[in-house]
């Protein structure tokens, strides 16, 4: 269970973190490493995710079922993984919810928006994985309150070390039928090591990157494709929009890891189709 010392140091930093998403409406947002760090792995069962602790969280539904996750990066963009997006789904069919943390209960925080147009990277394969990015730009722009709101992308100067500090955020972590959103802390690993004989043995292309959790049996599961990875950005007490994911084994064992898109490698892509600055 929590205690409730840290339910009150996550409160507190999170009003600090609101107040800066207030003064600025459309400005994207950088978690402050101290609440990324006040999120514990004995958290892990417990409804940890305030509405507006993740603003940029978003969920696609078609026909009703919720199926992949997104980060909104701008008013009117979002990022996802590229496989989310087949074409044989028309986006006319797909359903794009922000502010939304129980994905079968609705409040009046939520937005539900149509998609005008999806890109996704010319150079993404199916087969490999590589290059699963994809930018999907809404009909309207989100209303940014704090409830919805932004995330930063990481600069492309960025580099993922072992032992990197991260957040992961989803609906699906610890059971298929779980509705709440949570959110948990994950480390990186090289990819040398996620890259080997006894692990991935090759498939961790130049665009992709690993995590997981190293005191755990939880990981990501599947259904959590296109949920946003933050990772501290170097130099500074911020995390920002680090990563994509596309694939996790399960919910355990601990050997298996989470791979992950690097936001990193695409930062001119998204500010060229996204016009964010």
């Amino acid at each position: 269970m929590v205690s409730k010392l840290s339910k009150a140091c996550i409160t507190f930093y999170l009003i600090s973190f609101m107040a800066t998403i207030t003064e600025s409406k459309t400005r994207c947002n950088k978690l402050p490493m101290k609440v990324l760090r006040s999120i514990s792995n004995d958290q892990i069962g417990t409804d940890v995710v305030d509405p507006y602790f993740l603003p940029w969280q978003a969920v696609f539904f078609f026909k009703e079922s919720p199926f992949c996750s997104g980060a909104l990066i701008a008013p009117k963009w979002i990022v996802t993984a590229a496989h989310c997006l087949p074409t044989w789904m028309p986006s006319n069919s797909i359903k794009i919810k922000l502010g939304i943390t129980d994905l079968f209960r609705s409040t009046e925080n939520q937005q539900s928006l149509k998609i005008s147009k999806i890109t996704v990277h010319p150079e993404f394969d199916f087969r490999t994985f590589s290059y699963d990015m994809a930018l999907i730009e809404l009909e309207n722009d989100a209303k940014i309150n704090e409830y919805v709101s932004p995330i930063c992308i990481a600069e492309d100067s960025i580099h993922f070390f072992n032992g990197y500090p991260c957040l992961i955020s989803g609906w699906s972590f610890y059971e298929r039928s779980n509705s709440r959103l949570r959110s948990l802390q994950i480390r990186t690993i090289d990819s040398h090591i996620c890259n080997g004989s006894n692990f991935y043995n090759g498939a961790i292309s130049s665009t992709m990157a690993c995590a997981r959790m190293l005191d755990t049996m939880t990981d990501v599961c599947h259904g959590d494709s296109g949920s946003p990875l933050i990772c501290r950005q170097p130099g500074s007490d911020y995390a920002v929009l680090s990563g994509i994911v596309f694939w996790g084994q399960g919910c355990g064992p601990v050997k298996d890891f989470t791979v992950f898109t690097d936001i990193s490698k695409f930062v001119a892509w998204l500010k060229e189709n996204a016009n964010i600055e």
